[in-house]
């Protein structure tokens, strides 16, 4: 969790991969939206994505 540490109606959480493969890790990324989405009463509001 990185922000909204004082609300308990929202979070942000922030997810890293490390990957010599950008396919890999987008599919890595994909797969984390999923968890979140799935758990009880959670909702994605925004994505961001980069890759460095």
């Amino acid at each position: 969790e990185t922000d909204h540490h004082d609300l308990w109606q929202r979070a942000e959480l922030s997810v890293c991969v490390v990957s010599t493969d950008r396919e890999q890790a987008e599919r890595v990324l994909r797969e984390a939206d999923r968890l979140v989405e799935g758990a009880a009463g959670a909702r994605i509001v925004d994505t961001v994505t980069s890759f460095l």
